[in-house]
């Protein structure tokens, strides 16, 4: 539910079109992927990487920032992220570890959303971004980013422990920036 003071122009502004920008990037992301078009491939993603950093960068210098765009950024990352995971790291990573940050991630989105629509009935969550999400953030960009290079590069023994130190990090900053959200009493 839109809050009254929020006009529908608060909707259309650069940072969440760059956010709905980097939820369309991804169906060409993976196609160059599956092409098996490394510079493509890692090309849009970092374009979809920086686009992330300058939607918020964008958001609080010409305050647009909105309750609308609290949401659809951090769905954005979502949708990119586990999407780019799932997909990259199926045959190289196991299943649990990546079903664990998938699991976090779609706990973050819900609990986002439902302090966007219903915000009496989560009083106790915040919306928006937090430390330990913005260093999650940061520790998946890196795992996608090392995951394109294992597929396109042959790489050298122990890599693989690096992806998963860098997939536990993950997990664990996912956990963090979930208790982030919550507080002893309503904020309302």
């Amino acid at each position: 539910m839109r809050k009254v003071n929020e006009s529908p122009r608060r909707y259309l502004t650069i940072p969440n079109a760059l956010s709905a920008v980097r939820i369309l990037l991804v169906v060409p992301l993976l196609y160059f992927f599956r092409a098996e078009m490394f510079l493509p491939t890692l090309a849009l993603f970092l374009i979809s990487a920086i686009s992330d950093a300058a939607d918020g960068a964008i958001a609080r210098r010409w305050n647009m920032q909105s309750e609308f765009g609290r949401v659809l950024d951090p769905l954005a990352d979502k949708v990119t992220f586990v999407t780019l995971i799932v997909v990259f790291g199926r045959n190289i990573l196991d299943v649990l570890p990546i079903a664990i940050l998938v699991t976090e991630e779609v706990m973050l989105l819900c609990m986002g959303t439902c302090r966007y629509v219903w915000p009496n009935l989560v009083p106790w969550t915040t919306l928006g971004a937090n430390i330990y999400g913005k260093i999650k953030t940061s520790f998946e960009t890196l795992l996608v980013v090392l995951l394109l290079i294992s597929h396109f590069f042959s790489v050298p023994y122990g890599y693989l422990f690096i992806l998963y130190i860098v997939l536990c990090l993950s997990i664990i900053f996912a956990f963090k920036s979930i208790v982030g959200h919550f507080h002893l009493k309503p904020l309302s």
